[in-house]
């Protein structure tokens, strides 16, 4: 907030009037999607919990506890009939293995989806579109289903067949750098993850890349949500906690803020 002032001075032949009208300024509204970044980074980001039954929290969590801070209604909607008789808390499915968003995908809905190229999110490696161009930005939340991407036919990147929920807190051209947890074993929240740098990195050209759902939100409401509120946000606490927080969780943030591109400054 701060204070604005004209000078409303008039002057006649006559008459000199002389005034100042001066009125407050309210600061400009931190962006939903700052918010959840700022989050994601925070120490409140890591190891997070939606519900407070949960023992260990799932990558949904990540995303949920961080939306759940801009004090909104849930995006998600978990209500329509789970695809296993696995334990449901809160209208999320935690069956190991199990696609979930095959069957529920309004339970993965973040907000407003940012638009993609026409082709899909695949033109950003098969054409000339890139994630920036497209408007996606630090705190955006990308979703995926049943992903996988290889190089010379080994496995670089993959969700195991089911989703996968990761807050994007870096973006270039080709690649999305991520807060997440719950990703290929490491329970841990992991801040400076590289997506899709095999599009760069596979030295033979020889990647190839599929999913079932790769869809990128802006937070904020969706006309499709309405689901359960998380009731905790609390931090868990894993075996691997110390090893995979090295460097320092604030080290990381650091780093990727300083690596960000003009655009996201």
């Amino acid at each position: 907030a701060g204070f604005k002032c004209r000078d409303l001075t008039m002057v006649s032949s006559a008459l000199v009037v002389a005034a100042v009208v001066c009125w407050t300024t309210a600061a400009a509204p931190t962006p939903p999607e700052a918010q959840v970044e700022k989050y994601a980074l925070s120490d409140a980001g890591a190891n997070t919990a939606c519900m407070a039954s949960r023992a260990v929290g799932v990558c949904w969590d990540l995303a949920a506890c961080a939306i759940a801070e801009l004090g909104i209604a849930p995006p998600w909607n978990c209500t329509a009939p789970k695809q296993t008789d696995a334990i449901v808390e809160g209208g999320l499915s935690l069956a190991a293995g199990a696609d979930d968003y095959a069957a529920r995908p309004l339970c993965y809905v973040w907000g407003a989806e940012v638009a993609p190229p026409a082709a899909g999110w695949r033109a950003v490696w098969e054409a000339d579109a890139s994630f920036v161009a497209h408007d996606v930005r630090p705190g955006d939340v990308v979703q995926f289903d049943s992903y996988e991407a290889t190089c010379d036919g080994e496995v670089w990147e993959t969700t195991n067949g089911g989703p996968h929920t990761a807050v994007i807190i870096g973006v270039n051209a080709t690649t999305l750098t991520v807060c997440q947890q719950n990703w290929n074993d490491i329970t841990d929240g992991v801040c400076g993850f590289v997506f899709f740098r095999w599009f760069d990195e596979c030295a033979s050209g020889d990647f190839a890349f599929s999913y079932n759902a790769l869809k990128i939100y802006r937070p904020g409401p969706a006309p499709t949500g309405g689901g359960t509120t998380c009731n905790a946000c609390q931090h868990y606490d894993t075996t691997k906690s110390a090893a995979w927080r090295v460097p320092a969780r604030q080290a990381i943030a650091e780093s990727i803020l300083a690596r960000r591109t003009p655009e996201w400054s």
